[in-house]
């Protein structure tokens, strides 16, 4: 048992990252995306690590989101439907401008779009564009807004407002902006800007497309071998920041934050019947294995055990084509008020704080994983509780080892209050 707890272990934190991936993604935006021809260096990217990215784009120089929720070209591309994610793209500048103005300018247009891409590909994801400051801030603009004269208080606005769209939209978001600052702040003499001091060259488009590939496939960007013709050492220098920003900080990106998670809680009614109630969140579609040989696609189903014994009791929650599992060991012998005490529960899940971990043997210790397998936090003592107060909304991996060496992990989501 504990090999196999270790394996699933290393699958849910390493994404098991030899499978070859193919994803559809549709591109909507303007000459920010366009440049350099961004959507397809990002599928070359995918081809060099073995994956498939087909897709398409709907660009023109200057546009906004309100230009894009009654234009035909881009209105027809979603339509086409069997997106995995659809990228938006807003203007360079408007994110940045006064709140009042964002709010009726940007956040509807955003909405408008979104509500577009869902309801013809149900199965997609949202995905918004993190573009970058102008190189010196907003000449134009400084004087009737000052927090956007420089570079860092443009930078500042795009990056908060983009958030804000996603948070609106249950959305993820490619942070491209963020990895280019990063690359400005470490290594000043790297130009990501063409001469206009706004657009891309070729190394800040490859920035950008290091940014949705890892975001896209959820992969390591230091196993990129893709060189759109930079330097080795220019093109180290952008893989590593997009694994130091992005890869090893996806659930700030919100990355697999509305992926499923199937949990459940067991109820003995007596006599080798048991009541299942799925607590599983971001799922329609349920599958139970009893562990006897037994099966069921209710989402809340009662079974009866008609032999004694210790079964396995595993729930898959899916949404789409991606989908989480669960496993509660129970024993049973059928007599009366057989609730078994040797299950273990978290508790709430998802949580704004503490984790109440009732039912384990006592425990040793308590690590705290990100999705991509970063180690965030281990605890060294048996208090059957752990605190994600500090921790940003997400899912983490929980895993817990008992003082017999035995191993349990589950998934946690953490939502603020």
């Amino acid at each position: 048992m504990k090999t196999t707890l270790l394996i699933f272990l290393g699958c849910i934190i390493g994404f098991c990252q030899a499978q070859t991936q193919s994803k559809r993604a549709l591109f909507i935006g303007n000459s920010f995306t366009y440049y350099n021809n961004l959507p397809g260096m990002v599928a070359a990217i995918a081809s060099s690590c073995g994956d498939e990215l087909v897709y398409d784009a709907s660009t023109g120089g200057g546009m906004g989101l309100e230009n894009h929720v009654d234009n035909t070209t881009t209105l027809a591309k979603i339509a086409q439907g069997n997106w995995d994610y659809v990228i938006l793209q807003e203007r360079s500048q408007t994110p940045a401008f006064p709140e009042d103005f964002v709010e009726a300018n940007v956040y509807p247009y955003a909405a408008t779009l979104n509500n577009i891409i869902q309801t013809q590909n149900p199965c997609a994801e949202t995905a918004f564009f993190i573009t970058w400051a102008w190189q010196n801030g907003d000449p134009y603009n400084c004087e009737a807004f000052p927090p956007i004269c420089t570079y860092e208080g443009m930078d500042d606005l795009v990056t908060q407002r983009y958030h804000t769209m996603a948070e609106q939209n249950q959305a993820i978001l490619s942070p491209a902006g963020p990895v280019w600052r990063y690359l400005r702040g470490n290594y000043p003499s790297l130009n990501l800007y063409s001469s206009d001091g706004s657009h891309p060259n070729v190394a800040g488009s490859f920035a950008a497309a290091c940014c949705f590939y890892t975001v896209l496939f959820r992969k390591d960007p230091m196993d990129i071998t893709y060189n759109p013709g930079l330097s080795e050492a220019e093109a180290n220098l952008i893989k590593q920041a997009t694994r130091v920003i992005v890869y090893n900080n996806l659930t700030t990106w919100r990355v697999g934050w509305y992926d499923p998670v199937a949990h459940f809680e067991t109820t003995g009614l007596g006599m080798g019947q048991y009541q299942f109630t799925n607590l599983s969140a971001n799922a329609e579609v349920y599958h139970w294995d009893f562990g006897d040989g037994q099966q069921s696609t209710e989402a809340n189903p009662v079974h009866t055990y008609t032999v004694p014994g210790n079964y396995t009791v595993t729930l898959t929650a899916n949404h789409c084509d991606r989908e989480d599992t669960s496993s509660i060991a129970l024993e049973t012998n059928l007599s009366v008020n057989s609730l078994s005490k040797t299950t273990v529960q978290w508790f709430p899940n998802p949580t704004a704080g503490w984790v109440t971990i009732s039912g384990a043997n006592p425990i040793a210790r308590k690590e705290i994983y990100a999705l991509n397998g970063q180690l965030l936090e281990q605890i060294e003592n048996g208090e059957p509780r752990l605190d994600l107060a500090d921790y940003p909304e997400g899912v983490y991996v929980i895993r817990i080892v008992d003082t017999g060496h035995n191993t349990l992990v589950t998934k946690i989501v953490k939502k603020n209050e």
